[in-house]
């Protein structure tokens, strides 16, 4: 095992002060999974590189020669088919998904093993007798990797958004939708700082290994699937903005226009501010009431042009419930903030186990 005493400070000879003593053994104990995580960091960061990079270059391509939005496929066909995954939402949807489980690895494979490997092995009263208190021990060691790993998540947050910014307008990828909303620079280091202190939380309460890892990865695994399906619907559902609109018919998208729209029946849509994300849509008619099927189905009968006619000549109205693209931050720091107090607490409760517990 490698101990505080044996780093000297630089230059000269003599040992160095405890908690950069302390900073660099755990450096040393943990740096072949530091650099296996560094490893899985980087791959994703070229892979998410490249594809912004192709992806802007042909997107752009695609607005010079008019292509978005166009069925003109032999002339934008093969443009189209240089877009990488630009048949689908497989990439957009491949990179959330490998965010969350980088999130998920660092819990399980930097954070379960970082105390209980300790305990398990026994190094622990090794440990606790090389001139530091073991309060300030596992203080050094979890905010040395939860600052690495939380920095990283955040620069692979920033480097998908980019990535995925040219799906948006053509495929509809809304930074507000699941998937997206969880993996930004804001919120996936939140994800990750918390599910790394899950895991240490878990190392230091079951004091193994594997159990802990196991314990780890269940425990986030469920808590990201409870948020993804009940809470951030629930929370992007809170205080919307009401407003009467106009049926319009579909427009092609772009970077300074995009915002997610209900698509009618007919061909038409019911557009909401740029940048804003629409939660629900139906008609009144003039008494306020919602329309029955009857009148829907006469309404969806027509084609887009005639829908609004329709609406205009039974005095009756569309109604859209939407969030402001101006909160979207707020609500990323709402999760992002909830996930940092939950990772304090959990940090906080695992000082107080090693404090509490023998070696």
């Amino acid at each position: 095992m490698t101990t505080i005493a044996d780093y000297d400070a630089p230059g000269t000879g003599s040992p160095a002060p405890p908690r950069l003593a302390m900073a660099r053994a755990t450096w040393r104990q943990h740096r072949a999974a530091i650099t296996g995580f560094a490893i899985l960091y980087g791959v994703l960061a070229v892979v998410m590189v490249w594809a912004a990079v192709q992806g802007h270059a042909n997107y752009a391509a695609e607005i010079r020669d008019r292509c978005v939005g166009s069925t003109q496929l032999a002339k934008c066909g093969p443009l189209l088919g240089d877009f990488p995954w630009l048949t689908s939402t497989n990439y957009p949807n491949a990179v959330g998904l490998a965010l969350r489980i980088a999130a998920l690895l660092a819990g399980m494979f930097l954070g379960a093993p970082l105390l209980a490997r300790e305990f398990e092995q026994g190094t622990v009263r090794f440990a606790w007798t090389q001139g530091t208190s073991r309060t300030r021990w596992v203080i050094v060691k979890l905010t040395l990797l939860a600052v690495i790993v939380t920095a990283a998540a955040s620069v692979l947050g920033v480097l998908a958004a980019w990535s995925v910014q040219p799906f948006a307008p053509l495929w509809g990828v809304s930074r507000w939708q699941s998937g997206q909303f969880d993996t930004t620079a804001v919120t996936l280091a939140g994800w990750t700082l918390f599910a790394f202190s899950l895991g240490t939380a878990a190392g230091a309460v079951l004091r193994r290994t594997v159990p802990a890892m196991a314990a780890t990865g269940a425990s986030a695994v469920a808590l990201m699937a409870l948020t993804s399906s009940k809470l951030d619907g629930w929370l992007l559902n809170t205080g919307p903005v009401i407003t009467r609109d106009s049926l319009q018919q579909w427009q092609p998208f772009s970077f300074n226009t995009s915002s997610p729209a209900d698509y009618l029946p007919g061909g038409g849509v019911a557009p909401s501010p740029a940048g804003s994300w629409t939660l629900t849509t139906w008609f009144t008619d003039r008494t306020g009431h919602r329309l029955g099927s009857g009148a829907l189905n006469a309404l969806d009968s027509l084609k887009a042009p005639d829908q609004q006619a329709w609406l205009a000549a039974h005095h009756d109205a569309l109604w859209i419930a939407y969030q402001p693209g101006s909160r979207f931050w707020i609500f990323q720091f709402i999760e992002g903030g909830t996930l940092l107090v939950l990772a304090l607490l959990l940090g906080a409760a695992t000082i107080w186990l090693v404090r509490r517990r023998r070696a």
